[in-house]
């Protein structure tokens, strides 16, 4: 019987096998671009994340540099907010907590001191502590002695603003005052003056403006007041325009006539240096008439505005002394002196006073002893004075120079 040979498949074998290895290799190939685009997306990013890493470093050490130098920047000197502060809230320790800051009136009043906004996030300190030193046995019999009521070295001025005490380090490089508060005396007339050796060496004065109206200068100098400082003008918290005093040739006349020193000031709302310039320049052409009478002092008074919105809120410590400088400066050159105003607060932390060496102040604090211990020539311990001569209260001031000797 014959047989059927059996049919040969090796050929279609092999082709099914090399097709198949070369769909391998295509398959194979597709995942290896695959993973090698996924890597270099990978290396991108990580390097992305490096660079990214490098400038926050960067950023990191500019920022620590900042920070340092703030921590050693010298406390307030253009800031207007207490660094170094002990806040004891509710507490009654303090004799000052009892003795309110003097009030700001509107322009068309008398010239008094700002009110003391509450400074935010005071930072706590503690005073450093002082070594006790060895006490000596007292003799048997002692001799008399006077209370030792000289000025003692102080680390930090205490200021006490709703019921919160700030103690604001003292400025080592800023010129004191050596006065003792014991040598205050009070005339027949009600009137503070100074003695050195029990012997008078103050002269007391007052400043006024058109809030106190027609004034009887005879009877003012009679009552004891040897110099006067007059509002000359001042400028608008609102709108900014500078406004003569209406009282103020009379005043200054009246004064002139009854033998009374006469200096003059200028409530000033400038928010910048030109400004400033501007006000010294009105005055300077306000006072020509009267430039060889003028013996006191030519005084910028800049203060904050209570119970309304001003065009000067918000200006920081360093404007503010930039425009003392500025007036000052203008007024000197006219051949004035110069001089600035301030409570204790703006003393304390309103204005620099590294900046302000070269010019007198004038210092309001309505308390029997201020406590501020930078040097000040004249000081104004009341708001609510009486003088003969004078309807209602008047601002009383002590000068511990006397001025009119040139």
């Amino acid at each position: 019987m014959e047989q059927t040979p059996k049919k040969n498949n090796s050929g279609k074998t092999s082709l099914v096998t090399i097709f198949g290895f070369f769909f391998l290799l295509i398959f194979i190939g597709g995942i290896s671009l695959v993973l090698i685009k996924q890597n270099s997306d990978i290396n991108t990013t990580l390097s992305t994340l490096s660079a990214a890493q490098s400038q926050f470093m960067e950023d990191l050490a500019v920022l620590s540099s900042d920070v340092g130098n703030l921590q050693t920047t010298t406390p307030m000197q253009t800031t207007d907010i207490p660094v170094h502060t002990l806040d004891i809230s509710g507490s009654t320790s303090s004799s000052e907590s009892t003795t309110p800051e003097p009030t700001n009136p509107p322009e068309t009043t008398s010239k008094q001191e700002p009110t003391t906004p509450e400074p935010t996030t005071p930072e706590p300190t503690t005073p450093k502590p002082t070594t006790p030193q060895p006490t000596t046995p007292q003799p048997t019999t002692p001799e008399p002695t006077t209370p030792d009521t000289g000025n003692t070295v102080q680390e930090y001025v205490q200021m006490w603003l709703s019921n919160k005490e700030y103690r604001i380090p003292i400025i080592p490089s800023v010129p004191k005052h050596n006065y003792n508060w014991e040598n205050i005396k009070v005339s027949a007339n009600g009137l503070k003056y100074y003695t050195e050796s029990g012997k008078k060496v103050s002269f007391e004065g007052v400043d006024v403006s058109s809030h106190q109206k027609d004034i009887d200068w005879a009877k003012v100098k009679a009552a004891g007041i040897d110099f006067a400082i007059i509002r000359v003008g001042f400028r608008g918290y609102g709108t900014g325009a500078i406004v003569p005093d209406e009282y103020f040739t009379k005043n200054i006349e009246g004064a002139l006539a009854a033998g009374i020193k006469v200096g003059v000031y200028f409530f000033s709302q400038a928010i910048n240096e030109a400004e400033a310039i501007e006000e010294a320049e009105f005055v300077i052409e306000q006072l020509k008439k009267y430039k060889n009478k003028i013996t006191y002092p030519v005084v910028y008074d800049a203060e904050d505005i209570s119970n309304d919105t001003a065009r000067t809120d918000g200006l920081l410590g360093a404007q503010i002394t930039s425009n003392c400088i500025a007036f000052c400066d203008k007024v000197k050159e006219a051949g004035y002196t110069p001089m600035i105003y301030a409570n204790k607060r703006w003393f304390l932390t309103r204005l620099d006073l590294t900046r302000l060496t070269n010019y007198d102040l004038w210092h309001a604090a309505y308390v029997d002893a201020p406590d501020t211990p930078y040097m000040y020539t004249m000081w104004q311990y009341s708001s609510s004075g009486k003088v003969d001569g004078i309807n209602g209260t008047v601002d009383l001031n002590i000068s511990f120079k006397d001025y009119s000797k040139k």
